[in-house]
């Protein structure tokens, strides 16, 4: 039997003793950008675990808080673990995930109860988070530009605050170690689709470049997409609004889902598309609605404006997220506001 063996280097230099480094305290590290998609406040002035702000937070339904640069690298060789401070506000119990990312790519995804001391967030009281990056977690190699703290419940979790968030350096920073990989040549071999070589959406010039074999108009709001109007509802993962698509010109031959099949044709590639079926759409008339008015139904936990800062022009205030603290109606109002079907629903207010 024939084999190839190759020693993988990696290709970083000896790192170089590094200081703890700071991700959060008094406000984001200079050069981190704010990516967060939840209600958060990154000035909260109480609690605070030291100094004078910390990280205010609201961990529903998926939403999370994440603090990036791209333009960085930073070794988890340099680094021996990341300590954070978590305090549960008047609630506590809450569920949370988090991730280190690298290049918009999760390198680690941690329950937080397994490292808080502990093993939960209590209410109003500060506890620390400490990962170790070592074997048990297997943050040994690779990098990191960015991190994550996220709902991990899917539900509506009370306030939640984080302070002082850093990474601890290494006494002594550990020596990269090559890889070793054997490739047995006269394996069995079996043709490879080429069609799995694909994307999700892609830009036109990208496809022009690069003709991917395949590409798809997928996701979460093409099963409530209105071919007649080219027109989508985002549901409960933005507002529950419906977004007109394209110029709306020449409708329905020239709606962006035909665009999107003729460039992908033009190019070489095969279209996969989603044929919606479940019986609800967005109304034929290509206005932005939204189906949880606060003015009609009543504050609510969030709206499209409060997860911004600064506010955007076209945002509504009036664009509520469905939900309340109210515990006997978590689980959200119900609006046939912006579908062409009636929901089997009840409006109920908070």
């Amino acid at each position: 039997m024939r084999h190839a063996v190759f020693c993988l280097l990696a290709l970083l230099s000896s790192p170089v003793l590094a200081q703890n480094l700071s991700w959060y305290a008094e406000a984001p590290r200079a050069g981190l950008q704010d990516w967060s998609w939840t209600t958060h406040n990154l000035a909260a002035t109480t609690p605070v675990h030291g100094g004078t702000h910390s990280i205010s937070m609201e961990p529903d339904n998926w939403g999370g808080v994440y603090l990036v640069n791209e333009g960085e690298k930073h070794a988890f060789l340099t680094y021996q673990s990341l300590s954070m401070w978590v305090h549960g506000g008047s609630a506590g119990g809450q569920q949370l995930r988090l991730y280190l990312t690298y290049n918009g790519l999760n390198v680690a995804s941690l329950d937080v109860n397994d490292y808080i001391a502990g093993g939960t967030v209590l209410a109003n009281q500060w506890r620390q988070v400490s990962i170790p990056f070592n074997a048990t977690t297997t943050l040994t190699h690779g990098a990191f530009d960015g991190l994550i703290v996220m709902d991990d419940s899917g539900s509506n979790q009370g306030t939640t605050y984080l302070d002082d968030i850093e990474f601890v350096a290494r006494a002594t920073p550990l020596a990269a170690s090559p890889l070793s990989v054997s490739v047995n040549l006269a394996g069995l071999r079996r043709s490879v689709s080429p069609e799995i070589y694909g994307v999700n959406f892609g830009d036109d010039s990208q496809h022009i470049e690069l003709r991917y074999p395949l590409r798809r108009s997928g996701g979460n709001s093409t099963t409530r997409y209105n071919w007649q109007s080219d027109s989508h509802n985002t549901a409960f993962d933005y507002f529950y609004q419906n977004i007109a698509d394209g110029s709306g010109t020449g409708l329905p031959v020239n709606s962006t889902l035909n665009a999107f099949v003729a460039s992908t044709r033009a190019n070489g590639g095969q279209a996969l598309v989603t044929i919606p079926t479940i019986g609800l759409k967005p109304i034929g008339d290509r206005v932005k609605r939204w189906a949880f008015s606060i003015a009609k139904y009543g504050p609510q936990d969030s709206n499209e404006c409060a997860i911004y800062s600064p506010q955007p022009p076209w945002c509504s205030t009036d664009a509520g997220d469905g939900l309340c603290a109210n515990v006997t109606n978590n689980t959200g109002f119900a609006s046939t506001a912006a579908s062409s079907t009636t929901l089997l629903l009840t409006p109920r207010s908070c």
